[in-house]
């Protein structure tokens, strides 16, 4: 059956790495929810039908392609499908409930599971935050905020680090999140 994540977050998420030619094919068993609420094959670049996007020129890769693709290799018997609700630049912030990016991302996660089972959400956020001493308690609300409105108390939550520099202190509180959620 199909397995839907909702991939979130800034710039990372919304795709700033370049779309190299082995990026550029349709994922086998892999679906994009577009902006019509239908799937359609996935293809690059992912953050295309992200309401709150910037540029499409600016959207490229992001590590949902990758994600999609190792799924769909490893598990064959799943459809992986991809909501993509990312918008670069933004901080933690305006990820709580009640803002516009996250109502935005639980509305369309909420039609997409009509058709499939919610299995995760994918976050990538850290860097418009990098130095805030009080990200866990962001992201906890946003956490917290997503499984109650989502209806799903146990759904996966995956939080990538910020590589631009190791030492950032979001990374650190990203690395200890799931001994703290």
């Amino acid at each position: 059956g199909l397995r839907i994540f909702l991939l979130i977050g800034q710039s990372n998420m919304a795709g700033r790495a370049p779309i190299g030619e082995e990026d550029t094919a349709p994922l086998p068993r892999c679906f994009l929810f577009n902006d019509a609420n239908e799937w359609e094959a996935a293809v690059n670049p992912l953050n295309r039908y992200s309401r709150y996007r910037k540029e499409l020129s600016m959207q490229q890769l992001n590590p949902g392609y990758t994600f999609a693709k190792k799924l769909a290799s490893e598990c064959p018997d799943i459809t992986v499908g991809l909501v993509v609700s990312a918008r670069g630049g933004t901080k933690v912030e305006e990820w709580q409930p009640g803002e516009d990016l996250y109502e935005e991302a639980v509305r369309r996660a909420r039609i997409a599971r009509e058709s499939g089972v919610l299995a995760g959400i994918l976050w990538h956020q850290g860097e418009g935050n990098w130095d805030d001493t009080g990200y866990l308690d962001k992201i906890t609300r946003v956490i917290e905020g997503l499984r109650r409105d989502l209806e799903a108390p146990e759904l996966p939550f995956i939080a990538g680090q910020i590589r631009m520099n190791d030492d950032w202190p979001v990374n650190a509180v990203i690395a200890d999140l799931p001994n703290n959620v």
